[in-house]
């Protein structure tokens, strides 16, 4: 209904979430979105081009990255909420994109280092909001 509409909305307001609890957990959401959306379109890539792109998740987590930085945070929400929240915003979906893609490809260095960036990301900014 008109509640939950409403409550949608209010997600695509930029904010830069002063709690320690609402901004990992929106950090940690990013993450999410980012595993996600280059999940979702490295398999329309394989569907579509197969073998004519060769590493379709690398491809895709390029584009996640960029449209996301781009598209979401510039142009949907104007840096609304600042540069350096749209630059963590975005840092959270490559790592997340990156995390899923790694352990697709079985590169457990790779999936380490995205959880420790996301991990060491996610202390700096609980600690400046305690």
């Amino acid at each position: 209904g008109y509640r939950e509409v409403v409550l949608m909305l209010d997600l695509l307001t930029p904010t830069d979430h002063a709690g320690a609890y609402e901004w990992a957990s929106v950090l940690l959401a990013h993450f999410a979105i980012g595993l996600a959306l280059v999940a979702v379109l490295s398999a329309v890539l394989d569907a579509i081009a197969g073998e004519w792109i060769g590493g379709t998740g690398r491809v895709s987590l390029l584009i996640v990255v960029a449209v996301y930085l781009i598209a979401w945070e510039g142009l949907a929400q104007a840096y609304g909420a600042g540069l350096p929240d749209a630059l963590v915003d975005t840092l959270a979906v490559a790592m997340g994109g990156l995390a899923g893609l790694s352990a697709w490809m079985r590169r457990g260095a790779l999936v380490a280092l995205s959880l420790a960036v996301t991990a060491g990301v996610a202390v700096a900014g609980v600690w400046r909001r305690r």
